[in-house]
């Protein structure tokens, strides 16, 4: 994917599907890299892929990609 002078990507292969919903997942990978440093804030600005299913009632993603922002605190 040609991304140029847009928002980075972020694009993740679930080895083991995530529990939860596409936005339960982009809500932990964003409180994750908020956590490695306090000093940048990461939000997702769009959802560009997602691929998830249901099993037994639950949803699990196995892939998504998104664009990030990425802002000073």
């Amino acid at each position: 994917m040609s991304n140029a002078g847009k928002p980075p990507l972020l694009r993740i292969d679930c080895m083991t599907p995530f529990k939860g919903s596409e936005q339960d997942f982009i809500h932990s990978v964003c409180h994750y890299l908020n956590s490695i440093n306090q000093r940048y804030e990461v939000s997702c600005n769009t959802i560009q892929n997602v691929i998830t299913e249901k099993r037994g009632g639950q949803s699990f993603v196995n892939f998504l990609t998104i664009q990030i922002a990425i802002t000073e605190r």
